[in-house]
């Protein structure tokens, strides 16, 4: 499991850095000097945070069986890396997060949104079929790897754990504090975001079935 766990925290870093070279590319207006310290530092305290409590998971269940265990692993993991380009793309497109799309927009407004965008299309399509192949095989090529290490698994538990202690904003630089708004957006972990308003639509969900 430990491999597994290096394999997609080298192949997050390298979708952190796409992020954040695409943001060069199709965002010319923004400033990405200023957005690289905290954009980085915010995705590897996500990352390390989702390991610790997917390495939790991953012990109970393979106190079950160890090849639910191992599947379960190598489907979230590769799912996160996968949709984290999503999220950076969609942000790029439409300059809005996609929690907070779920929050203000319906599902046919949003499909709209992508449509008009030109994100839904064939081309685009097959790159998502050839960058799930590039995610899987590298994920299941660490688990199989002949070196295997417990003690590698348990150190990455340990970071995991000390990430939820550090706070948000010392990951943010004095000029990226000073910038505006959309500035201090891209440099958040899109993925860290959408989980929070999901949590937020989940929990209003839950209130309004209570209240029937």
């Amino acid at each position: 499991m430990g491999n597994a766990l290096c394999g997609f925290l080298l192949l997050f870093l390298v979708g952190i850095t796409a992020e954040w070279f695409w943001y060069r590319y199709a965002l010319p207006g923004l400033n990405t000097d200023i957005i690289l310290t905290g954009l980085f530092l915010r995705n590897i305290v996500f990352a390390c945070k989702l390991l610790f409590g997917l390495g939790i998971i991953y012990l109970i269940i393979n106190c079950i069986k160890e090849s639910w265990a191992k599947t379960m692993a190598w489907v979230v993991l590769g799912f996160v890396v996968i949709m984290q380009y999503i999220l950076f793309l969609y942000f790029s497109e439409t300059q809005n997060t996609l929690g907070a799309d779920f929050l203000y927009y319906s599902k046919d407004e949003i499909e709209q949104i992508l449509k008009a965008s030109g994100m839904l299309n064939v081309k685009n399509f097959a790159l998502l079929g050839i960058l799930l192949g590039a995610t899987v095989i590298p994920l299941w090529m660490a688990g199989k790897s002949a070196f295997k290490s417990m003690y590698i698994g348990i150190a990455l538990l340990c970071i995991g754990f000390a990430a939820f202690f550090i706070p948000d904003h010392i990951l943010q630089s004095d000029a990226l504090n000073k910038a505006n708004t959309f500035s201090q957006t891209a440099a958040k972990s899109k993925w860290a975001y959408f989980l929070c308003l999901m949590k937020i639509i989940l929990s209003v969900t839950i209130l309004k079935l209570q209240n029937y």
